[in-house]
């Protein structure tokens, strides 16, 4: 595997333990980049999988983080409302790299709490256990939702329909 790939895997995993988050790092061939390719590269319903979505407010110049259930969309007007912003819009992925060191596509979840708030979506908490990437688009990292909210001081909302 490419030794940039192994770096950014091994950096999500130095991140996770950093925090205290129990995690399992799942390999896969396939891109898991999107939620479709995540569920066919780990033979996963939607339903295990999380989106972090990381949005930028341009009244405050503030980047906000969601997480939410890979089959939930976020919900800009409640995003907005539960941020207390009045407009976001999803960041670049140049402003997603410079804000966590990722790649859209393999930002941990965990790279959110740069972030000025980060919102997690009350659906997420109905698995045990939830994946997302882990550092590139052909890992995935297994946690526990409750345990990513409390290691990364995420508050649970409402933020999907």
């Amino acid at each position: 595997m490419n030794t940039n790939i192994e770096k950014q895997i091994e950096r999500a995993k130095q991140d996770a333990i950093s925090l205290g988050l129990i995690v399992r790092f799942i390999r896969h061939s396939e891109s898991g980049r999107s939620t479709a390719d995540a569920e066919k590269a780990l033979g996963v319903p939607a339903e295990c999988i999380i989106k972090s979505l990381i949005m930028f407010s341009p009244s405050t110049a503030e980047y906000f983080g969601f997480i939410i259930s890979g089959s939930s969309r976020l919900n800009i007007k409640k995003a907005c409302r539960q941020s207390g912003v009045p407009k976001l819009k999803f960041a670049s992925p140049e402003q997603v790299e410079a804000l966590t060191g990722f790649r859209i596509g393999g930002v941990p979840p965990t790279s959110l709490r740069f972030c000025k708030l980060v919102l997690i979506d009350s659906r997420v908490f109905t698995r045990e256990s939830a994946i997302g990437a882990g550092g590139d688009e052909h890992c995935g990292m297994e946690f526990s939702p409750a345990e990513l909210a409390k290691s990364i001081g995420a508050r649970t909302v409402d933020i999907s329909e």
